[in-house]
């Protein structure tokens, strides 16, 4: 079906890219179930960032439609940026502000006549060429990666690292540290490195050229959920993260506040 442009629903790429910027991280969500996932979304907003992507994979229909309405209502509150990774035939049911789409995935074509020309649709790429193929499709972000070997990403392809990203920056003419202050140039899609980033990379990734970077484990491995569930004596699931979320910062107060200024360094890192 054609996408309506005007749908209320993705009205964000004026706002996520006015005066041709996106912002310096997304924080792409990972958890063995789809309450981790909530949970970690609603830290990662708490700490101060403002594009999230859902990424749920071997979940059924119902249970992506309920973690995606929630994390909608999460964006919301904090003025987020909402991305549903992979599942274009859902976007529109969740709200998603748009899509990422893997190589192997629906076309950008399609997601971009199902979804209308206001949504925001990234694709992921993994060389010069993907990243070619990428701009040609009319994406409005570009994934590269991965930088490292990482965990949260089953058939991953070859791993770049800086070398790699320089090779590719450089071949697509992109090969200047300017490049990554300077993404207003809105003829070409901001590029964001992605796969095992962790704060002490953020400075040497930039200088290769890329926009931005994409982190997942780097936030998620700094709390025990199991630990959570123990201390506030609540099951964490869709229905009860609100509640859970509270009942952690309460219990766990200077974990919390561990994580909080965590996430605030590495703010302060990106957008140095």
């Amino acid at each position: 079906m054609a996408g309506n442009v005007s749908n209320p629903k993705y009205n964000k790429k004026q706002i996520v890219r006015s005066n041709g910027f996106f912002p310096r991280w997304q924080f792409v969500s990972q958890g063995n179930t789809s309450a981790a996932h909530l949970f970690y979304i609603q830290l990662a907003l708490e700490g101060g960032c403002r594009w999230i992507q859902l990424r749920l994979k071997n979940q059924t229909r119902e249970q992506i439609l309920e973690a995606g309405r929630i994390t909608r209502q999460l964006c919301d509150s904090y003025q987020a940026t909402f991305i549903l990774n992979d599942h274009l035939h859902l976007a529109l049911e969740v709200g998603s502000d748009g899509v990422h789409l893997g190589l192997k995935d629906p076309s950008i074509q399609v997601a971009r006549q199902t979804l209308g020309d206001a949504a925001i649709i990234g694709g992921t790429a993994n060389t010069a060429t993907d990243v070619r193929m990428r701009v040609a499709q009319g994406v409005d972000y570009i994934g590269l990666g991965p930088y490292r070997y990482t965990t949260t990403k089953l058939g991953l392809s070859p791993v770049l690292g800086l070398m790699g990203y320089r090779k590719i920056l450089q071949d697509i003419g992109v090969n200047s540290p300017v490049a990554a202050s300077n993404n207003n140039c809105l003829d070409f899609p901001p590029i964001y490195a992605i796969g095992g980033i962790l704060e002490h990379d953020v400075p040497a990734i930039f200088k290769t050229g890329v926009n931005g970077v994409a982190v997942s484990g780097y936030l998620s491995r700094q709390v025990d959920l199991r630990a959570g569930e123990i201390a506030s004596k609540v099951k964490l699931s869709c229905a009860t993260v609100t509640e859970f979320y509270s009942l952690w910062k309460e219990k766990n107060s200077f974990e919390f506040q561990k994580v909080l200024d965590s996430i605030g360094q590495f703010n302060k890192t990106v957008n140095a």
